[in-house]
């Protein structure tokens, strides 16, 4: 399983992913399907502000976009993907469906976004769950 942000995607595979309006989901797919070509054995997750997109060894690609954190509720994006990171892991662990998992990665993260620390704002999965889902989901470009 290999996560990687936008930028760390594009430097591996040199498609360029975006983000922002700048987003470009199709290059997103592409650079995760390029990951699994890599090597990847089960999952390659690009992860980017707007959400993540993971594809499997198998062929399968899910999408899950990031939950609606206010811009002034954001005391620091320090350990974000590393949140998302461990909300997916836990979930697979917990031989959850990846598309669960990654949605409690993605609640992880934005937790996360509410300290300023790396890893206070991290919740208990259930909270973390709670919390994106009463915040709501993005819309991917």
């Amino acid at each position: 399983m290999l996560f990687a942000n936008e930028y760390e995607a594009g430097q591996i595979t040199g498609m360029e992913i975006g983000s922002g309006t700048s987003l470009d989901r199709h290059a997103a797919e592409a650079g995760a399907r390029a990951l699994v070509g890599l090597g990847v054995n089960r999952w390659a997750v690009v992860h980017f502000p707007e959400g993540a997109c993971a594809c499997s060894r198998e062929g399968s690609v899910l999408w899950q976009p990031s939950v609606k954190v206010a811009a002034g509720s954001i005391a620091s994006a320090v350990g974000a993907g590393d949140a998302l990171a461990a909300g997916v892991l836990l979930g697979l662990h917990e031989e959850w469906p990846m598309a669960r998992a990654l949605e409690l990665g993605t609640c992880a993260a934005a937790a996360s976004l509410l300290h300023a620390t790396c890893s206070e704002g991290v919740l208990p999965a259930s909270e973390c769950l709670a919390f994106g889902r009463a915040q709501g989901f993005v819309t991917l470009p």
